[in-house]
């Protein structure tokens, strides 16, 4: 989540989604998305090799599989993460991190019960 959280920051120097910008909070959440979708695949990719290489045990399925259901089941939780944050700023109003944060929680939690049980041994 370090590395979707950093690239967030990056990304939203092309799409700013910080409270006290001249942007209406329609905007502020489109470009919240946009610049969560830009940093996925990195967070992706680095949060499969450390899973592999620090977490879970490999071997349930053949790699191709491994990383395609755990691309899948990351893309799942990052979207319901990712349309619960625009969502909120849009229609309360709630600052950008805050929305970043119920990402985080939210996507963290889905993501270590369903490798844990489905993709990786143990």
């Amino acid at each position: 989540m370090t590395v979707q959280v950093a690239m967030w920051i990056f990304f939203s120097q092309w799409f700013p989604n910080a409270e006290g910008l001249d942007l209406t909070k329609r905007e502020r959440a489109i470009n919240h998305l946009i610049a969560n979708l830009c940093a996925f695949p990195f967070s992706n990719i680095v949060a499969y090799i450390t899973n592999v290489l620090f977490v879970f045990e490999p071997g349930r399925h053949s790699k191709t599989r491994e990383f395609a259901y755990f691309t899948g089941i990351s893309f799942f939780s990052f979207i319901i993460g990712t349309m619960a944050g625009p969502f909120l700023i849009d229609r309360f109003g709630i600052p950008s991190w805050a929305a970043q944060g119920g990402l985080v929680v939210t996507s963290a939690l889905v993501n270590f019960v369903c490798r844990k049980f489905f993709i990786f041994k143990g």
